[in-house]
């Protein structure tokens, strides 16, 4: 999922991948979450799936108006924990970009809704790797 929004910058939520398993993800650590742990991504049938997001209007808004000014574009990378209900419960900054892309990444990031990975038909919790593109509009 990549977009830019003419008249500013723009937030672009950008996942390595969603739907199916397909092999390549990275190995997720494990914790406690609800009544279970999360579970390895490789044991997953189905990875999470977007499903839910701020608009595009309030991903421009977010953007650093120092960065927007300055021109600057950044990569957030984050790893989320994804609960068996779709929502991101925790969030673990891998990569940071500064000049407070950090900051709205994680807030971005607390307000998207997934579909669950499963394991065979079972919703389970699972830590996803994730990049936060902001991009300017051309």
């Amino acid at each position: 999922m990549e977009a830019t929004v003419p008249g500013g910058g723009v937030t672009v939520p950008s996942s390595p991948g969603s739907g199916t398993r397909s092999g390549g993800a990275q190995q997720p650590q494990r914790g406690s979450v609800g009544g279970g742990g999360p579970v390895p991504i490789s044991e997953l049938t189905v990875l999470p799936q977007l499903v839910g997001q701020p608009s595009r209007g309030e991903m421009r808004a977010a953007y650093p108006e120092a960065a927007r000014r300055d021109g600057v574009e950044a990569d957030v990378r984050l790893r989320l924990l994804v609960g068996q209900d779709g929502r991101v419960s925790r969030v673990k900054l891998v990569r940071r970009a500064g000049r407070g892309f950090d900051e709205v990444a994680v807030r971005m990031v607390r307000r998207f809704r997934f579909r669950p990975g499963q394991r065979g038909a079972k919703p389970v919790p699972v830590w996803i790797p994730w990049t936060y593109k902001f991009r300017l509009a051309g």
